[in-house]
């Protein structure tokens, strides 16, 4: 037997923030039940697991030590209250996750405004670079479906990457691979391939690519 369900929304003020919370109502006992929205689709939305320490800038300023979730899914962001989560009404410009504090070499920061032919402007992405040429990822979540003997269709959540680099105010969606990186550092590609070579960087791994550009941009620099 199936019961139906009253969708209600439960607006809390904290000063001059405001969050949305998603519950269901049970319309027999009138208790506002927890529920998840992806109730079937096993894995997780969420770029992590757990709350992260972050800040957020909004049109009204910018707000610190939040505990967030980031649902790159929906490309929704989550505010943690007692335990629950917590949707910003107002809009999100811009928000940074700081799995260590301290360790800002492994903070994040997503911004959104970015366009390009299968990325919209209000979609959040990760600033790897921001320098002459920036290196920006887009982590896609989407749901995949298998048919399983005894258990019928099953729903996953599954993640994958998309890069991007902006050049001269223009993005450009690439593979993270040297080929398609040397396209763009062609006028300094010598001196690239060389550092990349002897500092033993790979055109794979995104902490080397960004070192990588680094480099290129002081090439520009000393010839300015």
């Amino acid at each position: 037997m199936f019961i139906r369900c009253i969708f209600s929304i439960v607006f809390i003020l904290s000063g001059s923030v405001s969050f949305t919370q998603v519950q269901i109502q049970d319309p027999l006992s009138g208790k506002l039940l927890s529920v998840s929205k992806y109730g079937g689709i096993s894995g997780n939305p969420f770029l992590s697991d757990q709350w992260m320490l972050g800040e957020v800038i909004m049109k009204q300023g910018k707000y610190t030590n939040l505990e967030l979730k980031y649902d790159a899914f929906s490309n929704t962001l989550y505010f943690n209250r007692n335990g629950e989560l917590f949707e910003f009404q107002d809009e999100v410009i811009s928000f940074l996750l700081m799995p260590n504090k301290k360790e800002e070499s492994k903070h994040q920061l997503f911004v959104k405004g970015l366009e390009s032919g299968d990325l919209g402007k209000n979609q959040f992405v990760q600033t790897l670079y921001n320098g002459r040429i920036g290196l920006y990822k887009l982590t896609v979540v989407f749901v995949s479906e298998m048919n399983k003997i005894n258990e019928g269709v099953v729903k996953t959540f599954q993640k994958s990457e998309r890069y991007y680099l902006k050049v001269n105010d223009r993005l450009e969606s690439i593979r993270f691979n040297k080929k398609d990186i040397m396209v763009f550092l062609a006028d300094q590609s010598a001196e690239v391939e060389n550092y990349a070579t002897a500092a033993g960087l790979s055109f794979k791994k995104e902490a080397d690519v960004v070192k990588i550009l680094e480099f290129y941009a002081s090439l520009k620099k000393a010839q300015l």
